[in-house]
């Protein structure tokens, strides 16, 4: 949560009106705060914008013992001077366009995303409900409770497929690809989608392709555990 917090405040910028933000730790110059990129001259003092204020001016040889040279051109040449009577400086969320803070903004800049894969690319799918998604991934990553599934997490039962009169064991492989149930309803997918002109469906089912990748997977995930 620290870190969070540290990496948000950054992105609050404070629009100058009073003077009242903390001149080394606020960002009220849309570079940052100034105690992180003033290197050498930064200072921890608990200051504000408007002690740097004379007589409606910024003070430039204040300015000038506490920052670089560069850092005053660009205060002096962007940011109006705080006036007394006005509100409050007015903070500003910059991670996204709407300038309003959300918690969703926060995590889109501190999560690390991972390179796309082929595989994420063609499991989601704008098109498809996220409900056909997510079972998809819950298949990918052996997260559906079938018998086979339970066994590896040490929660043993009777097995029995309750989808057909085969009594054979409850397998992923099972239940999605190799039980009659499930041979019906690819076959009709393949009539449907015009597939059976191209591959024989049977053999597509037999090699069990989507089962053994996720075993290859999961394998290799093992191995570097």
């Amino acid at each position: 949560m620290i870190l969070v917090r540290v990496e948000g405040e950054h992105q609050i910028w404070w629009q100058v009106l009073t003077g009242n933000s903390n001149f080394w730790f606020d960002n009220w110059t849309k570079q940052g705060a100034l105690y992180y990129i003033e290197g050498n001259h930064a200072e921890e003092e608990e200051i504000e914008v408007r002690e740097f204020i004379n007589q409606g001016n910024w003070d430039i040889p204040k300015l000038r013992s506490k920052l670089s040279e560069e850092m005053i051109k660009h205060i002096v040449e962007t940011i109006k001077p705080p006036t007394e009577g006005r509100k409050d400086d007015k903070p500003w969320w910059m991670a996204n366009t709407k300038e309003v803070f959300y918690v969703k903004s926060v995590w889109e800049l501190v999560r690390k995303r991972d390179e796309p894969t082929q595989c994420y690319e063609l499991m989601w799918i704008k098109r498809v409900s996220f409900k056909i998604n997510f079972f998809y991934w819950r298949v990918w990553r052996r997260r559906i409770s079938t018998d086979d599934n339970l066994k590896r997490m040490k929660i043993t039962s009777v097995s029995r497929c309750h989808s057909c009169d085969t009594y054979e064991e409850e397998t992923m492989c099972h239940l999605l690809l190799t039980s009659p149930t499930a041979n019906k309803l690819w076959k009709q997918f393949a009539i449907f989608a015009e597939a059976h002109r191209a591959i024989k469906i049977e053999e597509c089912l037999q090699s069990n392709t989507l089962i053994n990748n996720v075993d290859t997977m999961e394998e290799k995930k093992c191995q570097k555990t």
